[in-house]
């Protein structure tokens, strides 16, 4: 069996960049969750579509209340 190939410098910026609006949305702070959805509406403005991947991450994200 050959050995996994590391993952790209873009699929690891991207996931990050998904881990951190998603983390964002579900801060439960207004002015996080504010600068979040600018990022993505910014993203999504540039072709960089991420709504999708950032649902899931937040479908995978315990709430907020439990982080703290």
């Amino acid at each position: 069996m050959p050995a996994p190939q590391p993952e790209s410098a873009d699929v690891v910026m991207r996931r990050t960049v998904v881990d951190h609006i998603a983390n964002g949305l579900s801060s439960g702070r207004p002015e996080v969750i504010t600068a979040a959805l600018s990022l993505l509406t910014e993203l999504d403005l540039a072709g960089v579509p991420v709504g999708d991947e950032v649902d899931r991450a937040l479908i995978t994200l315990p709430p907020a209340w439990r982080r703290r």
